[in-house]
This record gives structure tokens, C-alpha cells and sequence, in this order.
């Protein structure tokens, strides 16, 4: 080792006795009982000179380039692919003499000393408790984020040279090219000295933390290496699957590329995690020349193949043309291969892909190795351990160049570099670093300081209610509890009065009542970097004279010289004696330009008199408000709309003068402004905000602007200079126009366009998900159709469309995500139909609707689609972060799941029990008697009643009459058709909707039993003609009533389900078995509803004997109605549906009161208990549970 020319000239520097006892103490550490440690010589390399080059082995030299992260994921599509390209030239720049090793290091470290590095210090003030419990807030905050783990990355080249001078040589030429490619891609990156590398190396292998002590002049007098200072206590190789380091455990795989296609989001992927990983790529590339040769040969080799197979086939009496699949596929891969080789820009490489874990404990170890075989898995690769090869892939692991595994992979350019090394960038800065919220994307903390940035101004841009105010308070308690900063504040709507109140902060109220005055015209001698602050001073009278004379075109070339005269002439004395009662204010503008006696001048003069001499004289008055405190609030609130805009010019004038005056004190002044877009509306007045705009940065000041306006904001001439000096732009919820524009003005990706990514990860934390405004995706399979519709949406001839689809809830949702996606304003008409046949459809282009009146349709829909998603995804995640499970909940199914679990208990808790009934008969008669459950009770009234007589002590007759069924709508047409079918409710919707596609049968989604009171001729010709299509129908003669199924209140989007007159015309010819059982089920229903009512004369007739009651039940029929086309219907299908239905009553023989029976025939039965029946569709559909489509 030898020393740099500065290290031999540094005079030595003089050690305390406890400095030289600290260091013998790690020297003694490092140097233990003074043998042979083998885990120093496991290290593979020889020497580690100070300017970060290894020796790796006697002619192997390499070096190491950290790089930065930069935000490749979140990028725009051309901005991903200038990266990938840039990623391939630097590939591509490689030849075979030069190895290069891609390491990702994710480290745990100590959260305690990373927690200091943003506490916030006490001040000995009022608010250090605040401070204490903020700086709680933010280490909760740090254990929730991943902060706690240090993400590096790194590249280390490696070359041969025969000594050491010649190796730096090369090595700095190379350096200097990688350098620039990473320039290229934007990516910070410098190049590690040695002990920088050391310090890398001691932390793979010391993954517990510990921190890295070392200095070179330590070496010499304790005889030590650098090995000494960066190995673990030990390394165990003894096991063929896992490795010991330190007290740590830990296990090396490779990557198995199975894939034919692969992601440049899977090395991201292996990169998110919450533990400590290694990631390693080495890549190496083969001579061109020598690549083309290999390839050729192969594509000889297999055309060998070819013909040996052609052999074959011919032999055995097949055909020559049909080779093995195999063969096929390798000749045309490798002659692909080839060309690729010699006509693009692409070239070949052999590379290993390495990852390391490690753990505490072996159970620890094997679950993060599965968990990082799955993330192979997820992109169709397989992650296999290194058996009996843990030692060499550990020290292939150590960022040193140097690659000990011969399983390697040949990739051409473009698929290595698919392993794109890059995910996004983090927003993580030390010192006086401020906390402004969760990278969404890793889940870390922001930590920002806005004085270190090129240009620290800001703007905070969302809807009403996103939160700007709240993001400003934040920041603004940040500002006054971390730093010593001065914060002015621009209040419009008088928000903030709580929040400066609670920081002893004043609160300047500003009104044409109030006795607190600014005066406008207020100048210090600082007020401008040039010598004669008169300038700067007059573009602010300018501003302001321009919004009291309120013009739409601004102010005159002429008017703007007469202001300009009168600024120079009420600031003389003023600046020839800079006292207090020197200082002008508006009457003496007026005056001024009064004085001239030209019209500009005197019409100038004119508007400003209502601000002089007028009722809004409020601003011709001295400053006599002393603004000392730390924190001011201007409360501009009441003074009105007319003087609005004015206040917030003046206080802005008014804070520069602070900004001024705290330069020349070296201190930072913080301007916030609500409401900013205002000032940017008049010409004059947005030229001289953006002069001030940008000026703030030069003196000192740090403006911030809020606005929910977005489209005033961008409208003003001066927003691309506000835009251009703003590095930090804070953008809310915004409304979906306003998405738009930003994004193409800011060059914002999709990615950044979705929800939080942090969601991506299921964590307790972040429950509940509440959207504050709903984003939509086109999935990538209706992409192209949605292209057509919006090209012909924003065609020029187009002017207005019909929405056309279902005519239901979930119709009309589809076509307004559609209207809104594609960004279109034109009208709309509805198209309501609810029958596919020609007629039906003429009928309803004849007679549009108007769009607006099925809003209420689309926000019901829309309103149940944002239910079902909200509680899914929140109920979802938390009952599976709770149990360690995935356990799905939904809005439908958990309800319903609830009711089956229920019923299914009742059924495996039921006890089923026995019950006896006793039966009597004679001379026709046949009665029951109660249950009995004790069958001896049951056998002793068996042995009274029989032979005994039986009285008829009561008989009840009474006239009934059951009211045919109403008409179907989907629930009970599924039900039924559960019932007599077995079909699902899903088979039933299928079928209906064939058929409405037939247009056999109407539109089936109603909820609806009912006609409309029109459609009586309708109904009318419809029945008429079903007759001679149905075989149950025949020989009945009904005369149809058609009053109870037309009721049009009783109909809300579509009438009830029934066949339609293109049915009564093609009958059942060319339909499936399942759709002319439901067809006819529809038919039958339809029938019913119109037939006669089924009247029937019910008898109930009780009888005692030997002291017992029993009862007898019967029924005459008196009007068969539409009981018997329902009979026969059922009879025609043979269905067996109503086998579980309770017999129906028999006709009894006449029997009166006092009537006698005897001798009587006793008889027992024996019966049990039956348990409730299990939910079925049907009885599911009958309850209404069901997810209607």
C-alpha cells in the first residue's frame, strides 16, 4: 500500500490520550488473538488502494460507481424508452475485456440513529413539547415507512492489466465514459474511494448494522489489513444450503430466466422489500466476431439435425417436411438470433443474476427465500438455491468484480437491459429536512429542504377540499418549529387566524373598518438590488393602478409614463431624508398626478379618488401596524371583492419589503398565498407578481401559492415563467380537467395519474382507502374500440349522440364512463327500449329522450358500483390482515355468506325427533289428531277411539279466492325457474337474454311486474296468438282480463318480462331445450295473469272421540281459473318440482254438525322432525339475495 503524495505531506495530527485508547480498542478488536483468520482470507482480493482501486487478483483490477435512483417507473412511455436506450448504448460500450457487476443493496439500519438524523432540536421556547411530540409523529411514522432500510446501488468494472499503473490508466478512462452515460439517463453518480468501498463491503457483510470504523493511518501500527476492518466474526460454510455470517444466517440463488419475454419491472420488484437483500448482476460481454461464429455454428449443428431427422422420416415411410417441433423452433430462434447479431445494434452477453438473503434465524431465512421465489415465479422464472456453491456466491455477492458462479445466461443488449436498474427516485435529505408525506411509490418518508433546491418557490394546486390549506399549515408549522425562519401569510378567507393564534404569531387584519392600515406606497432603501429602488417600486404602482382603473385591455403607454412621472416626483423627499413622515402615500400620488394637468393623468387621478377621498379610502393612510413577530398573518377577508385583489398586491409588496430587510440579517423569509391565481388575471399586475416571483429566490424569500383555479392559473401569459421558477409544485386532488392539463404541461406519467402506490402493499395503516376522486382504466382489450368511439366522438360532422345501450342502470353507467373518459362535451340523447324488434326499435329512435333525465339512473349505479368497491377493498384487506388469510368480503356475498353459515348451523345443530299422530275413520270420513310426542299417550287414545263413536261437534265452510300471479320480473323468473328447472340464476339470465337477442322475449333486467297502460293492444294481440303455440294451452277457454298487469306508476325503468310479437310469429323453431322451457315458463306466467281467478270452497270440519278432537280439512273447486293452465303447463314438462309442497286437501262427503260416526277405525302414524331446508336459488331469489347484473 502506498501512501498519496497529500497523505505524506499532512503534518501528523496530534491524538488526545482517549482518542489513542479508542482506537487500540478497535485495533484489538479487529486484530483478536493475533492467528490466521480464515474469514479475512475468504475475501477474494488482495489489496484496496486509497483512490477505491482493488486488486482482485494479481493481473484483476476494478473500481465502483454509486449511482442514484431516478424515477424510470413513474415516467412518461418516451421517457422509459430514452432510459432503456441510453441503458443499452452503455451496455453495448462494454467489450469482452471489461466485466461489469450490477449490486442492489438493501440494508437495515439502526432506527435509533436513523430517527436523529430529522429530530427536531428544543429551542428553550413555548413550544418545545411540540417539537417532542412532532418529532413522535415522524418516528411512528419512520417504523411504518421503509426508511429504516438504505437502498444502494452500484456498479463495479473490472479489467486485466499487468500492473497496477497501467490498470488506473484504463480504469479512469472507463470511469470517465460510465460516468457519462449515467449523466445521459439523469442519474447522479461518483465514483467510491477506497474507503467508501470498504464501508460498502463491511456492510453486506455485517447486515445487523454495525457501524464502520476505519482510517488508513490506523493501519501501519497495528499490523492489520483492510480485511480485518470489514470481515464478520465468522463465516460457516458448513451447511450445503445456507451460510453463517457473524450471528447472522444466510442462503445465495440464481435466477433460472425461463421466460421468453421479460419485465423491466422484476428487478424492482426482488428491490421492494421490507428486509435486507442482495441483488447481484454480472454481466459479460462475448466478442462480436466470436458471438456471430457461435451462432452460426449452432444454426449448422441443428440444420445437421434437420437432415438427420428428414433421414428418418423418409426411412420410415413419413413425410420429410414434418420435424420435430423442437428442432423447428431452435433453427428459427437462432437464424432470428443471428440477424438480430448482424443488422441491429445489439450484441450478446453472458450473465449470472444473483440474490442474496439473509435473516436471524433459519425459519426467518427460508420464508424471505420463498418470498423472493415467488417474485421469480410471478415473471415465469424459477430462483434456485446455490447448493454446495453458498462460499463462492457469497463472495460473488461483495461488490468487488469478480464473478465465482459459472451458471451464466446469453442474452443479446436489449435483455439485459431489461433489468433495468432504476425505480424511483426518493425525496430523502438530511440537515434541515422538513416532512412532507409518504413516497407513494416505496413507501418512505419525504423529507425536503426547499432552501436546497435550484429554485425553492411553490405552488399547491387541488380542487376545494383537497386539503391545500391543511398541506400549507403543515408546512407552515414545520417552518416556525424547525427552523428561524420569519412566514408571512396572504389569508383571503381568514383560515389561518387559529393556527398563527396558537404559534403567538399577529394577525394583521386588513378592512375598510378596521383601524389597522398598510400603506401601500411604503419603501425601504432595499427595496431593490439596483441602486435606485425606485424601478422595482414603480412596476408595483404600475400593478396597482392597473386594478383600480379596472380596464380590460390595461393600462396606456401614455398612462404608464404620467404614473411613473408622479412615482418620481412623491419619492424625492422621501429619499433625500428617509424619515417615517417623508414616506408618501396615495393622496399624494393623487396629487401628483393631478399636478400634470393632462387628460391620462387627470383620468388616472379620477379612478383612484374612490380610493382617496372615497369610501375605500383604507390604503391612504401611513403603516402604523408594527410587524416584529416571527409569524403575520394578513386577514384580507372583509375587505371585500372591490378590494380584494388590491389587499393581496399590497401584502405582497409589503412582504418583499420584509424579504428585503431579512437579507441583509442572513435570514429566510416564507410567503404563503391563497387564492394565488388572482393576481395573475391583469396583465400588468401578473407581470410584476412574476417579477417579484422571481426575484424572491435571490433574496432570500421562499413564495408559495395555493389555488384551486387550475384553468385561471394556466390561462395567465406570465404562467410559464411562474412555472419555470418553481421547483417545488405540490399538486392535490385535482378535478379531471384539470388532471388533463397538468399532466401534459408537467409531463406527468399515467403511473403518477393512478392511486397511491403505497395501496399496492395491504397494510393496517392505510385503511380505510377512500378515493377522493375515482380514476377509471381502459383495459388494454377495449382499447381499440374505445379509440374508434372517441375519433368518432370528436369528429366535426358529429354533433350530439344517442346512448344506445341496455336500456338499465348498468347501461347507462357504461355509457358514461365512456362519454367522460373520452373527454366529450356534446349532447346526448337516450335511446329506451325495452324489445329488441324492429318495431320496438323505430318506435324509440322516433321519440328520444332527453340525456339529463336518467342522471339520477347513472348516479344510482354509480353510487352502488363505489359502494361494492369500498367496502370490497376495505372490508377485504382488513379481515385478511387481521387473520393472516385473503378472506374476500363484499357488499352481496358477506351478507348472504352470513345467511348460509346461519342456516347451515340450524341444520348440523338440529335434533330430529319423533311424533305419533292418531287417525279415526268411518263411513267416509277421515280426520287427525294433534302430534304426539310420547308414544304411549298416542297408543292409549289409539285404544279409546277405536270402536268408539266420533261427533261432529263444528264445520266451517268458507269461500276463497286466490288472485292470479302477477307478471315476471328477473327475480321471480329466476326463482321459478330455479324451482321447476334447477336452473341457476345465471343459467336464467343467460337464457332471457339470448332470447331478448332474439328478440323473442323483452328486455329481461326489470324490476318490474307490471305493463304500461298502453300496452294493452299489445298484450291483447300477444295472447290472442299464444294459443296455438302451446300444447297445454289447447281446448282452454279463458276470457282474458288484462286490468291487473297495466299499471304504468307501478313501472320504473322497463315493464315486466314477456314474449313479444315476433315470437307469436317464428314459435319455438331453432331454440335450445333450456330456452323453450323458459320461453314457455314466461308464456304460461303471462297466461295466468290474465285467466280468471281460481275459486274454491274450503271445509274445515272437527270431531270428538272418547274425549279427543280431530280435525278433517277439504276443498271443493268452484272456478278452476288459472290454476289449470298452470296444472297443465307443469304436466306437459313432467316436472316434479312441488313433490316437497304439503298435499293439497281432498274433497270431504256433506257433513253437518251433530253428525254421528261409528264404529271408528283408530290407526297411528309415525312421523319426525325435519331440519329447515338449505338455501337454494330459489329460496335465495325469493329473499331477494341476489347481485341483480
Amino acid at each position: 500500500m502506498r501512501l498519496s503524495e497529500k497523505q505524506r505531506n499532512e503534518p501528523p495530527v496530534k491524538l488526545t490520550r482517549a482518542e489513542k485508547r479508542e482506537i487500540q480498542a478497535i485495533i484489538r478488536k479487529y486484530k483478536g488473538d493475533g492467528k490466521a483468520h480464515s474469514a479475512q482470507a475468504s475475501i477474494p482480493y488482495q489489496a484496496m488502494y486509497p483512490d477505491g482501486i482493488c486488486r482482485v487478483t494479481a493481473n484483476t483490477f476494478s473500481k465502483c460507481i454509486e449511482f442514484a435512483d431516478i424515477s424510470y417507473q413513474l415516467a412518461q412511455a418516451d421517457t422509459k424508452t430514452a432510459i432503456f436506450e441510453n441503458l443499452c448504448d452503455l451496455y453495448n460500450y462494454l467489450d469482452a475485456s471489461i466485466h461489469v457487476q450490477f449490486s442492489f443493496v438493501n440494508r437495515k439500519t439502526d432506527p435509533k440513529q436513523y430517527a436523529k438524523s430529522f429530530e427536531i432540536k428544543a429551542q428553550g421556547d413555548d413550544f418545545d413539547d411540540i417539537r417532542a411530540e412532532y418529532s413522535g409523529i415522524l418516528q411512528d411514522q419512520l417504523v411504518r415507512g421503509n426508511n429504516g432500510l438504505t437502498k444502494r446501488k452500484f456498479l463495479t468494472f473490472t479489467i486485466e492489466a499487468d500492473n497496477l499503473k497501467m490498470a488506473r490508466a484504463r480504469l479512469t478512462r472507463i470511469e470517465t465514459d460510465l460516468l457519462g452515460y449515467f449523466k445521459t439517463m439523469g442519474a447522479v453518480a461518483h465514483v467510491l474511494d477506497a474507503k467508501e468501498r470498504l464501508e460498502v463491503l463491511h456492510g453486506v457483510l455485517h447486515p445487523d448494522a454495525e457501524p464502520f470504523q476505519f482510517e488508513w493511518k490506523w493501519l501501519a501500527p497495528s499490523g492489520l489489513s483492510t480485511k480485518d476492518f470489514i470481515a464478520p466474526s465468522s463465516f460457516r460454510f458448513g451447511n450445503s444450503r445456507m451460510f453463517g455470517l457473524g450471528g447472522k444466517y444466510g442462503a445465495v440463488s440464481f435466477l433460472n430466466i425461463l421466460s421468453p419475454e421479460l419485465s423491466d419491472e422484476m428487478l424492482a420488484d426482488f428491490l421492494n422489500t421490507e428486509n435486507g437483500i442482495v441483488v447481484n448482476l454480472h454481466v459479460q460481454a462475448i466478442d462480436q466476431s466470436e458471438a456471430i461464429k457461435t451462432v452460426k455454428r449452432k444454426i449448422t449443428d441443428l440444420d445437421a439435425m434437420k437432415i438427420q431427422e428428414q433421414k428418418r422420416a423418409v426411412r420410415s415411410g413419413y413425410d420429410m417436411d414434418i420435424l420435430p417441433s423442437d428442432l423447428a423452433t431452435y433453427g428459427q430462434d437462432a437464424k432470428e438470433l443471428l440477424k438480430t447479431l448482424q443488422s441491429r445494434n445489439e450484441r450478446m452477453f453472458q450473465i449470472t443474476f444473483l440474490v442474496m438473503n439473509t435473516a436471524d434465524t433459519r425459519q426467518k431465512l427460508e420464508n424471505d427465500v420463498f418470498w423472493a421465489a415467488g417474485v421469480a415465479q410471478k415473471y415465469n422464472c424459477s430462483l434456485v438455491r446455490l447448493d454446495y456453491q453458498q462460499e463462492q456466491g457469497l463472495m460473488s455477492s461483495l461488490p468487488l468484480g469478480a464473478n465465482h458462479i459459472k451458471i451464466e445466461r446469453s442474452l443479446t443488449t436489449s435483455s439485459v437491459a431489461v433489468f433495468v436498474p432504476f425505480v424511483t427516485q426518493e425525496l430523502f435529505m438530511g440537515g434541515d429536512a422538513m416532512y412532507y408525506g409518504v413516497n407513494a411509490k416505496t413507501g418512505n418518508m419525504i423529507m425536503l429542504d426547499r432552501k436546497r433546491a435550484r429554485c425553492p418557490n411553490g405552488l399547491k394546486l387541488g380542487t376545494p377540499g383537497s386539503g391545500k390549506s391543511m398541506s400549507c399549515k403543515s408546512e407552515i408549522v414545520s417552518v416556525f418549529l424547525c427552523t428561524p425562519d420569519d412566514v408571512y401569510i396572504c389569508d383571503p378567507e381568514a383560515e389561518y387566524y387559529p393556527l398563527v393564534k396558537r404559534l403567538h404569531g399577529q394577525v394583521v387584519k386588513l378592512s375598510p373598518t378596521s383601524k389597522s392600515y398598510v400603506n401601500p406606497l411604503d419603501i425601504n432603501l432595499n427595496y431593490s438590488e439596483d441602486e435606485n429602488p425606485l424601478a422595482l417600486k414603480s412596476d408595483f404602482v404600475l400593478s396597482f393602478c392597473e386594478l383600480v382603473m379596472g380596464g380590460k385591455n390595461g393600462l396606456e403607454a401614455i398612462e404608464k409614463t404620467v404614473i411613473d412621472r408622479a412615482v418620481q416626483v412623491i419619492y424625492r423627499p422621501y429619499l433625500a431624508d428617509p424619515r417615517p413622515e417623508n414616506m408618501p402615500i396615495l393622496s399624494d400620488l393623487h396629487q401628483a398626478l393631478l399636478d400634470q394637468h393632462i387628460p391620462e393623468a387627470d383620468r388616472v387621478a379620477q379612478a383612484l379618488d374612490l380610493y382617496v377621498n372615497g369610501s375605500l379610502n383604507v390604503f391612504n393612510h401611513r403603516t402604523n401596524v408594527n410587524i416584529e413577530n416571527r409569524i403575520v398573518a394578513f386577514d384580507i377577508k372583509e375587505l371585500g371583492k372591490q378590494l380584494k385583489k388590491l389587499g393581496m398586491l399590497i401584502v405582497q409588496d409589503q412582504i418583499w419589503g420584509r424579504v428585503t430587510q431579512n437579507r441583509s440579517q442572513g435570514k429566510a423569509t416564507w410567503y404563503f398565498c391563497d387564492e394565488f391565481h388572482l393576481l395573475l388575471r391583469e396583465e400588468q399586475t401578473a407581470a410584476f407578481s412574476c417579477e417579484i416571483w422571481k426575484r424572491f429566490r435571490k433574496w432570500g424569500g421562499i413564495p408559495t401559492g395555493a389555488t384551486q383555479n387550475v384553468k385561471d392559473l394556466l390561462s395567465s401569459p406570465e404562467i410559464e415563467n411562474i412555472l419555470e421558477n418553481s421547483d417545488f409544485i405540490c399538486l392535490l386532488n385535482q378535478a379531471s380537467g384539470d388532471r388533463r392539463i397538468l399532466a401534459e404541461r408537467l409531463n406527468i406519467s399515467p403511473q403518477q395519474l393512478r392511486y397511491d402506490e403505497r395501496f399496492k402493499k395491504w397494510r393496517y395503516d392505510d385503511l380505510p382507502i377512500l378515493p377522493q376522486e375515482w380514476q377509471y382504466i381502459i383495459p388494454a382489450e377495449k382499447k381499440g374500440p374505445f379509440a374508434v368511439l372517441r375519433s368518432l366522438m370528436e369528429r366535426p360532422d358529429v354533433t350530439g349522440l344517442v346512448c344506445a345501450t341496455d336500456a338499465g342502470r348498468e347501461g347507462e353507467l357504461i355509457f358514461r364512463f365512456v362519454y367522460q373518459m373520452a373527454g366529450c362535451k356534446k349532447p346526448f340523447k337516450r335511446l329506451w327500449i325495452s324489445s329488441m324488434e324492429d318495431a320496438a326499435i323505430r318506435e324509440g329512435f322516433a321519440h328520444l329522450k332527453p340525456g339529463a333525465d336518467y342522471d339520477d339512473l347513472y348516479q344510482s349505479a354509480l353510487c352502488r358500483a363505489q359502494a361494492d368497491w369500498l367496502v370490497g377493498i376495505n372490508a377485504t384487506r382488513l379481515f385478511s390482515i387481521l387473520y393472516h388469510k385473503t378472506l374476500t368480503v363484499g357488499r352481496v356475498q358477506t351478507p348472504t355468506l352470513n345467511m348460509l353459515v346461519d342456516r347451515e348451523a340450524k341444520i348440523s345443530n338440529f335434533k330430529k325427533e319423533k311424533y305419533h299422530v292418531v287417525h279415526i275413520a268411518a263411513g267416509g270420513m277421515e280426520a287427525a289428531s294433534d302430534r304426539f310426542m310420547n308414544p304411549d299417550d298416542a297408543d292409549a287414545t289409539k285404544t279409546a277411539c277405536a270402536g268408539a263413536q266420533a261427533v261432529c261437534v263444528s264445520v266451517k265452510r268458507e269461500k276463497k279466492t286466490e288472485q292470479p300471479p302477477r307478471l315476471y320480473d328477473l327475480t321471480t323468473l329466476q326463482r321459478e325457474a330455479n324451482r321447476l328447472f334447477g336452473f341457476t340464476a345465471k343459467q336464467t339470465l343467460d337464457y332471457a337474454q339470448q332470447l331478448y337477442e332474439k328478440k323473442l322475449l323483452t328486455y329481461p333486467r326489470t324490476d318490474s311486474q307490471y305493463l304500461t297502460d298502453d300496452m294493452q293492444p299489445t298484450a291483447e294481440s300477444i295472447v290472442s296468438g299464444l294459443w296455438p303455440l302451446l300444447s297445454f294451452a289447447a281446448g282452454l277457454d279463458i276470457a282474458p282480463q288484462f286490468g291487473r298487469v297495466l299499471n304504468s306508476k307501478k313501472v320504473s325503468d322497463h315493464h315486466a318480462i314477456i314474449p313479444t310479437m315476433e315470437f307469436v310469429q317464428k314459435g319455438f323453431d331453432g331454440l335450445t331445450e333450456g330456452e323453450k322451457k323458459l320461453l314457455s315458463l314466461v308464456c304460461c306466467k303471462l297466461l295466468c295473469a290474465v285467466a280468471a281467478p281460481h275459486v274454491y270452497e274450503a271445509v274445515t270440519a272437527t270431531f270428538t272421540c272418547a274425549g279427543n278432537e280431530f280435525t278433517a280439512k277439504g276443498k271443493t273447486i268452484l272456478t278452476p281459473g288459472w290454476k289449470e293452465i298452470e296444472r297443465r303447463f307443469k304436466a306437459s314438462f313432467k316436472t316434479d318440482a312441488d313433490e316437497d309442497a304439503p298435499e293439497l286437501a281432498r274433497e270431504l262427503p256433506e257433513i253437518t254438525e251433530g253428525q254421528t260416526f261409528d264404529p271408528v277405525e283408530a290407526s297411528i302414524t309415525e312421523h319426525f322432525t325435519t331440519p329447515p331446508k338449505p338455501y337454494t336459488e330459489d329460496i335465495c331469489c325469493e329473499r331477494g339475495i341476489r347481485n341483480h347484473p
